[in-house]
């Protein structure tokens, strides 16, 4: 079974099928930490602010420089607007406005902790609003 998926041409990430060793090679790219099962690893190095394309889309903006050979995640990586805008039915925080330069990151830090304190005041979520319960910071496919 292959390590890693290159799903689509214009991708500049593959998707780990497995848990995956720090050294492991893909694409001519070694691994430089751990990159956990289901997460990204970039095929080269994207700039500060850069898309991160996946699906042959961009599916958020970095947050800062990631080397080739790295673990994308939310850590480095944030939404972005028109993906946030077009899922706005299953999105409650657009931090891609922080790479959008409409708000700082500050700003968007004291956003976020006013949208957690007000769900876990009880406010629902709109994926609760939906009648599911299950908990998904950017994962893709189906969380069972």
């Amino acid at each position: 079974m292959p390590e890693f998926i290159h799903i689509h041409p214009i991708d500049n990430v593959a998707v780990a099928l497995a848990p995956i060793p720090k050294g492991t090679e893909f694409a001519g790219v070694a691994a430089l930490e751990d990159i956990p099962q289901g997460h990204r690893m970039p095929l080269h190095t994207i700039p500060a602010g850069g898309q991160v394309m996946k699906y042959g889309l961009p599916i958020g903006h970095t947050l800062a420089e990631i080397p080739a050979g790295t673990w994308v995640h939310t850590h480095n990586m944030a939404t972005n607007t028109p993906l946030a805008t077009k899922k706005a039915n299953w999105i409650d925080f657009n931090a891609g406005r922080v790479a959008d330069g409409l708000i700082t990151l500050e700003e968007a830090g004291a956003e976020l902790l006013d949208k957690v304190i007000r769900v876990a005041s009880g406010e629902p979520t709109c994926a609760e609003r939906k009648g599911f319960r299950e908990i998904s910071i950017f994962k893709d496919g189906v969380v069972l």
